[in-house]
């Protein structure tokens, strides 16, 4: 388990910008770290963030206000609860390779050139 003792690095990262999806012309794609929603400063994995619009759906749901679709690539702490829980998706580590939804807030862009 990685713990990130702070996310001021969060404030100095361009905010996340409302982006098209996948697929469509303008959309990107972010190097990010997950950071867990109940524990405080806890990395859970790594991956790519590619949308914000809240009109995107993720395993059959829209994605909604304050959430980002995210890749993820490597796993830190398989045992973390998701964000949002399905029939087959309970942990980080069950959506290793598979796209959630995860609040924005615990989104950490990384620069991929270090």
């Amino acid at each position: 388990m990685e713990v990130i003792e702070s996310t001021k690095a969060a404030n100095t990262i361009n905010p996340i910008t409302f982006v098209q999806p996948l697929g469509s012309k303008g959309t990107i794609d972010r190097s990010c770290k997950l950071m867990n929603w109940l524990v405080p400063h806890e990395l859970v994995a790594e991956g790519h963030w590619e949308t914000n619009d809240p009109n995107v759906k993720v395993h059959c749901l829209p994605l909604g206000d304050n959430a980002s679709k995210v890749w993820v690539d490597v796993v830190k702490n398989s045992e973390a609860r998701l964000w949002r829980q399905s029939s087959e998706l309970e942990t980080i580590g069950d959506a290793r390779g598979s796209i959630v939804a995860w609040p924005t807030k615990h989104v950490i862009f990384t620069d991929e050139s270090n």
